[in-house]
């Protein structure tokens, strides 16, 4: 958790790519990671298959940015909302899919 705010820190509020892997261990070093087993669990194999399945199961859902949304696997929505949104739209999808067949929209 402290790895994944100081990323966002880094990334959001100082313009720094965290996706330059001495950026990712600077700060893994940073938030008091072991750097060994962060380094080894950087270069396994299986991680990156793993990312790469889950950014093409984003990809097939239509999720093109985050954070996203799919609601019960047919809407999407996506971006930064209020809770009060997220609510709306969820009750909205709730209507509809009990009125009629599935409807997919994009929010």
């Amino acid at each position: 958790r402290e790895l994944l705010r100081a990323m966002r820190q880094a990334a959001f509020l100082e313009g720094i790519n965290v996706a330059r892997r001495d950026v990712q261990v600077e700060l893994a070093s940073r938030a008091g990671i072991d750097l060994h087993e962060f380094v080894e669990a950087l270069d396994d194999e299986t991680v990156e298959q793993s990312i790469t399945e889950s950014g093409e199961e984003a990809e097939s859902l239509g999720i093109r940015g985050v954070p996203a949304l799919v609601i019960g696997g047919e809407w999407l929505m996506q971006g930064c909302r209020d809770a009060s949104e997220y609510r709306h739209v969820i009750d909205k999808y709730l209507r509809e899919r009990r009125s009629g067949p599935p409807v997919r929209t994009i929010h």
